[in-house]
């Protein structure tokens, strides 16, 4: 059994109705459907008003400053490596929200199921390139800690870090 068989969610999906979703993004929503597969955060799949293609609605229920460290991280990286854009976000909003383009697709571990060797290899080796230029980035040294962004032990006691490099307002 590979380690990822045993990942369970641990944080229940955010239920919220289209109208809800609407005061959120400011578009009136057509079709929400919520995506599977995720562990830590509730992502919908919408159909916005005026808009051709989907979007990805991600709210941030694990670890609120999250959303502020990825939506930074894409912007950052976004330029270089294959990400969604970044349509739209609230990092100050409870539950934080990120609006993103929808990127048509396969994940990743539903692919293996059914590729030929020469299929994951080539797949491998594309992360692999992604991966490469992900590391020619350089993040500033920041003063904060991951304690300051949830960051706990098992027991629930918070864990201090020294000059971590991380991403945060």
């Amino acid at each position: 059994m590979a380690v990822e068989e045993g990942w369970q969610r641990r944080h229940p999906h955010v239920q919220l109705d289209r109208e809800a979703m609407r005061r959120l993004v400011g578009v009136a929503v057509l079709e929400a459907t919520v995506l599977r597969g995720g562990l830590r955060n509730t992502n919908y799949k919408l159909r916005l008003a005026g808009e051709e293609r989907p979007a990805v609605l991600r709210l941030y229920t694990a670890e609120a400053a999250a959303c502020a460290r990825e939506v930074a991280l894409m912007r950052l990286v976004g330029k270089r490596v294959p990400v969604p854009r970044v349509l739209s976000a609230d990092p100050t909003a409870d539950p934080p929200w990120a609006l993103f383009e929808w990127i048509d697709g396969e994940r990743f571990d539903q692919m293996l199921v059914q590729a030929t060797p020469d299929e994951v290899e080539q797949a491998c080796r594309s992360a692999g390139e992604v991966l490469a230029a992900i590391h020619g980035f350089t993040l500033r040294r920041s003063r904060c800690s991951r304690a300051q962004h949830g960051d706990s032990r098992a027991d629930g006691r918070r864990v201090a870090h020294r000059r971590r490099s991380v991403l945060c307002r």
